[in-house]
């Protein structure tokens, strides 16, 4: 299923596969566990990783009127992508990226 994004958004997706097939060397030792984050997260270098899944990495945040969120799941092949120009309540941009993000890897298991 192909959707039509827009250019920063495809920008994200385009950095999403890079990260998911690890295409630089050094990728994989920033998806690697380097300390201890929450009870839901691990932390790599720069990025959450899921402690139920270390294959799934992402990264959020927003800045002044801006949200963003990237999530990947690196064993399914499926990534998600959320930016809003409007400034969403704290974690909202990771709870819909999630919720993205595990639609896209069920209907991978489909």
């Amino acid at each position: 299923m192909i959707h039509e994004v827009s250019p920063p958004a495809e920008d994200l997706l385009k950095y999403a596969k890079i990260n998911m097939y690890e295409d630089k060397p050094y990728l994989s030792s920033c998806h690697k566990k380097h300390g201890n984050g929450t009870k839901k997260f691990d932390m790599g270098l720069g990025w959450l990783l899921l402690k139920k899944n270390n294959n799934v990495v992402l990264h959020g945040g927003g800045t002044g009127c801006f949200s963003s969120f990237l999530g990947i799941d690196k064993e399914n092949k499926v990534a998600s992508v959320v930016l809003a120009n409007y400034r969403l309540g704290r974690n909202n941009d990771e709870h819909i990226g999630m919720s993205l993000l595990e639609s896209l890897q069920k209907s991978k298991d489909l």
